[in-house]
């Protein structure tokens, strides 16, 4: 557990909530999954020092709903100390731990914001930490929309992430029939030629081990990177077993809801993912990059780029950071926090020092594009 003792004393004096929802242009689709809209809950934490914020995808979990009573508890408590009362949340209600632990996750990310911003340091500072590096290497995410855009607009898309200096390119693809997935990434891998480390990420499309086997091994000769979440954290056995039968590394661990749950993990990926809004907050998220470490495993955050870029300037355990390539999908979260910048060159990402965990929010027009909301 971190010493909170040095931490600034701060207290909560109230909190907001909003839940923004955003129409896709077109279904986003991984096998059997369809994703029609984007659903934000976006919390503001108002102290007697600064104010701070967090946002996170619902993936379908009533987020705004299981936030309320979580706010109830901090609301007149020290913020530091709330982090303790949030982490504590896991053990009071094992059988609601799946659904309520995005609402700890948040409120624990909203913590540190303000936090940080009251002390006016980054994480890392806050932390004790010395960053080690001041840029972090990015895996640009390509590929959405592949059945609207086409072949064709994907292949471009590489390319053009590869002629603006990423080295590391993640294809969005889901699995689909094996015979096109291996001549599509043949051209994929002549797009973007061999010095460049691409990647496939499945999203859970798969359902069965001899399926995941005919689908992956004949895509080692393209030298993947790695196959990401071929199947969800939970079936760690299965992902064992098919590190086992192929040669590619497994990557898995954004949607862990528990840090014990990565020990299981770290027994067949070769890359850990980490997600600080899915797995319980901060501590929990750099207990799954000390795992990782003590396993030789590096870790690729999950989630947004700024709370990756923290994590990396905490450990150098993370390898590298995501960022999703521009596709005009409908999201309109940008319009959420229009001050938001990403120092990016060459593929690369520099690792700002201003206070902050994730990006402030712009609240009078999070309110304006709410549909449902709360204050307390």
């Amino acid at each position: 557990m971190i010493d909170k003792g040095g931490l600034p004393e701060v207290r909560v004096t109230g909190i907001d909530a909003a839940l923004c929802s955003f129409p896709l242009r077109h279904p986003i689709r991984f096998g059997r999954a369809a994703y029609h809209r984007r659903d934000y809950v976006l919390v503001r934490v108002r102290t007697d020092g600064a104010t701070g914020y967090g946002a996170a995808l619902t993936r379908d979990t009533p987020l705004l709903e299981s936030l309320l009573p979580v706010a109830q508890r901090l609301v007149g408590s020290g913020a530091a100390a709330g982090l303790d009362t949030v982490r504590g949340l896991r053990h009071e209600n094992v059988p609601a731990q799946a659904a309520s632990v995005r609402a700890r996750s948040l409120a624990d990310l909203a913590l540190w914001d303000v936090l940080s911003r009251s002390a006016g340091r980054p994480l890392a500072a806050l932390l004790g930490c010395e960053p080690s590096r001041t840029s972090v290497e990015l895996v640009a995410i390509a590929g959405y929309l592949i059945d609207v855009r086409g072949e064709d607009a994907v292949v471009e898309e590489l390319t053009g992430l590869v002629e603006r200096g990423f080295r590391q390119v993640k294809l969005m693809l889901g699995a689909r029939e094996p015979a096109w997935m291996h001549a599509f990434l043949a051209r994929c891998r002549q797009a973007a030629g061999d010095d460049v480390a691409l990647s496939l990420d499945l999203h859970y499309s798969v359902v069965g081990l001899e399926e995941a086997v005919a689908l992956c091994a004949p895509l080692e000769e393209f030298g993947l990177a790695f196959i990401e979440d071929v199947f969800g954290p939970h079936r760690w056995r299965d992902l064992r077993a098919l590190a086992a039968r192929i040669a590619t590394p497994l990557a898995a661990g954004e949607d862990v809801v528990d840090p014990v749950a990565y020990a299981d993990l770290l027994e067949s990926v070769r890359l850990l993912r980490v997600d600080a809004s899915t797995c319980g907050g901060v501590e929990d998220a750099l207990d799954g990059i000390a795992a990782a470490g003590r396993a030789g495993t590096p870790v690729l955050p999950h989630g947004s780029p700024w709370i990756g870029a923290q994590l990396a300037a905490v450990s150098p355990v993370v390898a590298a950071v995501e960022v999703a390539a521009p596709v005009d999908t409908g999201d309109r979260f940008a319009e959420l926090c229009p001050e938001a910048r990403l120092l990016i060159e060459d593929g690369r990402l520099t690792m700002g020092a201003d206070p902050g965990v994730d990006v402030p929010l712009d609240w009078e027009r999070v309110e304006a594009l709410s549909v449902r909301s709360w204050s307390l």
